[in-house]
């Protein structure tokens, strides 16, 4: 009976790949509305990235619940949540790059150009080589390399933050007895 139980428990990486991939290919989903909509650089709506991460944490913290008999530490929780977002953001990184490098190559050139005007019009008192020192370090943020690696991170770590929230309301540990 016990290998039963234990044949049918959700691992932490199970559950992480299965919701990461589902979070991911929605971001990406998202990700092309946007482009498609014309709205990608409208900066409101990319927060509607940090509701599906967070959507996706809990997916996870879900689907490991449901195979461990509805039991879930804190840290495993966080373990999870990092996890999930780990993989969802590696994934819509991958393809924003690709997106940017092979679909759409006019897209920083596209960027760069709503970057120099935004650094124009809200810091009038800018010398000339202020903003193309300014514009200087966006070009070189936007290089593909850096685009990925910045996505990786920065989804890796939002997802830790978000995974410290939501586990404390998603953790269930199981009783000191339970095994």
């Amino acid at each position: 009976m016990e290998t039963e139980i234990n044949e049918k428990q959700t691992s932490v990486l199970s559950a992480s790949i299965n919701a990461g991939l589902i979070t991911g290919l929605a971001l990406i989903a998202f990700y092309i509305v946007l482009q498609l909509s014309g709205l990608i650089f409208n900066q409101a709506l990319s927060y509607v990235n940090w509701v599906i991460l967070i959507g996706g944490i809990v997916l996870a913290h879900n689907k490991f619940k449901q195979g461990n008999q509805d039991y879930m530490t804190y840290s495993q929780g966080l373990g999870i949540g990092t996890l999930t977002s780990l993989i969802s953001g590696t994934l819509s990184a991958a393809f924003s790059v690709a997106y940017i490098t092979f679909i759409d190559p006019t897209f920083i050139t596209t960027m760069m150009d709503k970057i120099r005007e935004q650094v124009t019009t809200q810091n009038q008192e800018m010398t000339s080589e202020q903003v193309e020192m300014a514009m200087s370090m966006s070009s070189f943020m936007f290089q593909p390399s850096i685009l990925l690696v910045m996505g990786v991170i920065g989804s890796a770590f939002m997802g830790f933050i978000f995974a410290l929230l939501v586990s404390a309301f998603t953790k269930n540990a199981p009783p000191v007895d339970f095994e």
